[in-house]
């Protein structure tokens, strides 16, 4: 009897069975169809636009629209007036628009001439900066695609006659209607430089690409080297300099002395090493790399780099198609490390200023020089020595979280604004928190901006903000 009663829960075992299969697919069924449901919902407030492919969850509010950037110049870019709670910041007076901080000729009559001190840079202080857009002048166009560019440029965007009138004879520019035209004069060469490079080709062969960088001093005229002549003044040579850092420049006291050349253990050695030809010297390895001069730049880092540089331009040519199309030609890296990024658009016509920011572990500009690139120290804190809308597209990579703690990352914005054109393009690469930042200050610059991914994918913390700034001019003000 003992064992019938253990046995008596074996004959309901089949319908609690059934009873646990039913319950089992039931809830199999609630979660397909909630599944179904979620991602149904996700989908359609999807982005379309295959140019944004951000997701974020933090609170901050970040433009996500699923319209694609306007790369093209047609003038009538429309601002989207967000709700945001960001600064809007008013366009300066129209007196400003050829303002260039740091060298405002206004201020510099008021320092000494002794020692040419007025023709340095003086920055005004934090109280004096300006918080304002700095306006292009009415009806300005953009510039004329290379190589059109080098003859013709908009009167309306330098309105000015100064030089055709006191520079008539020498030829330097033309006032053609609505156009200024160069024809290429000079001092010396009024009646073209082709001739005048003629005869340096046949002193300093040009062709070869053996020179690849040049400096042109714009001293005019010999003043100096006659009044030498005339009084009969004997100079000393000036002295070899004691410092061995001959790359230490940035507010530095000038010596009067001659920096050393590169040891070299015999008379056949090239002092410093031996530079390839252009263009293959924009890719071979530096010989200061190879000399192991720049501290934790190897060989291996360098041919890495360039590797970098190429995958990243790809991405960005999917971003802005018209990267490869003529559409720029004047483009800016603000923090260039070793110019990987100046190296990897070399296909493209045009060229970059590569910026090695001052106050760096590890000075790179002499490896940007060597690989035939041009370059400069600059603190970002301050503003750049160039005229109001230089650049076309401008680089950021990592500057705004090297500099949030070194001064107000809105100038740095500012002064990007001043020195873009209208209609350029920005790209910044930073962490997502501090692109968020950046892009809720830029809300009340008229730009349009979108955060994007990463080229290795939506993983990695680290974004792209491409921004485009929109078309806007000074107005010429009615006096009453």
């Amino acid at each position: 009897m003992a064992k019938e009663q253990d046995g008596s829960p074996k004959v309901r075992h089949p319908e609690f069975q059934r009873m646990r299969v039913t319950l089992t697919i039931g809830v199999i069924g609630l979660c397909v169809t909630a599944y179904i449901l979620g991602a149904w919902q996700g989908t359609s407030n999807g982005i379309s636009s295959p140019l944004i492919s951000t997701r974020t969850q933090c609170k901050d509010p970040v433009r996500s629209s699923g319209a694609r950037l306007d790369f093209q110049a047609h003038h009538q870019v429309g601002f989207n007036e967000s709700a945001l709670a960001v600064e809007k910041f008013p366009p300066c007076q129209l007196k400003y628009s050829e303002y260039t901080p740091c060298q405002d000729p206004r201020k510099a009559r008021k320092f000494p001439k002794k020692m040419m001190q007025y023709r340095e840079r003086h920055c005004p202080k934090k109280e004096d900066m300006l918080r304002c857009l700095i306006p292009a002048p009415p009806n300005y166009s953009n510039p004329f695609q290379w190589p059109k560019s080098r003859d013709y440029a908009w009167f309306n965007n330098i309105p000015h006659r100064e030089l055709s009138i006191e520079k008539a004879v020498q030829n330097w520019i033309h006032v053609e209607g609505d156009l200024l035209r160069f024809p290429g004069g000079g001092t010396m060469f009024p009646h073209g430089a082709d001739a005048y490079i003629d005869d340096i080709n046949a002193l300093v062969p040009l062709n070869e690409g053996n020179i690849r960088t040049a400096l042109d001093t714009g001293c005019g005229k010999s003043i100096n080297h006659v009044e030498c002549v005339d009084s009969r003044k004997v100079y000393d040579a000036p002295q070899i300099c004691k410092s061995n850092d001959v790359d230490s420049a940035w507010y530095k006291k000038m010596d009067t002395c001659i920096s050393p050349l590169p040891d070299v253990k015999s008379e056949d050695e090239v002092a410093g090493g031996v530079l390839e030809t252009w263009p293959k010297r924009a890719f071979a390895v530096p010989p200061r790399v190879i000399r192991g001069s720049v501290p934790g730049l190897t060989p291996e880092k360098f041919q890495e780099d360039n590797k970098v540089w190429s995958e990243r331009v790809d991405h960005y040519k999917k971003l802005i198609p018209p990267l490869g199309k003529r559409r720029y030609r004047n483009v800016m890296d603000m923090n260039a490390g070793i110019g990987g990024f100046a190296a990897a658009l070399m296909k493209y016509p045009l060229w970059v200023m590569n910026v090695v920011p001052s106050g760096l572990a590890h000075d790179t500009l002499g490896v940007i020089y060597e690989r035939g690139f041009i370059g400069t120290y600059h603190d970002w804190c301050e503003a750049f020595s160039t005229y109001p809308r230089t650049y076309d597209l401008i680089h950021a990579d990592k500057v705004f979280s090297s500099y949030q703690d070194r001064c107000d990352i809105t100038y740095i914005l500012l002064e990007m604004d001043r020195i873009l054109r209208p209609e350029g393009t920005v790209i910044i690469r930073d962490n997502v928190e501090v692109l968020v930042k950046v892009q809720a200050i830029t809300g009340g610059m008229r730009w349009k901006s979108q955060i994007m991914d990463h080229e290795s994918g939506p993983f990695n913390p680290d974004k792209i903000l491409v921004a485009v700034k929109t078309y806007w001019t000074g107005k010429l003000v009615q006096k009453q």
